[in-house]
């Protein structure tokens, strides 16, 4: 989603559904990489969010460990700090490369 207006700056609305149980994780990663990358560079601000199924809690986990890497690599911050899923676990994500890049 794009919103564009009068008196408000460009601002994209990526959403993004990883399936659970995926055993593509290497390519995920890689193609994740590979967006933020190309959007990192156009005028405007990005909010991305959706169900990543990425448990970034979990510190044992080097799925999410290669994400966060990602993430912080290319200065973008995840801004869920909550449990999103019914047994736990930090699923849903909200990321933005800066906090005053959110508009409200």
């Amino acid at each position: 989603v794009t919103i564009e207006g009068t008196g408000i700056d460009l601002t994209r609305i990526c959403v993004i559904y990883r399936p659970p149980k995926s055993c593509l994780q290497k390519q995920f990663l890689n193609e994740f990489e590979s967006f933020i990358d190309a959007f990192s560079s156009k005028p405007g601000h990005l909010l991305i969010t959706g169900d990543f199924n990425v448990h970034v809690e979990d510190p044992d986990s080097l799925f999410s460990e290669a994400f966060l890497g990602i993430l912080k690599d290319h200065q973008w911050s995840q801004l869920v700090d909550v449990p999103t899923h019914v047994r736990g676990g930090i699923l849903d994500l909200v990321l933005t490369r800066d906090l005053s890049e959110i508009p409200l």
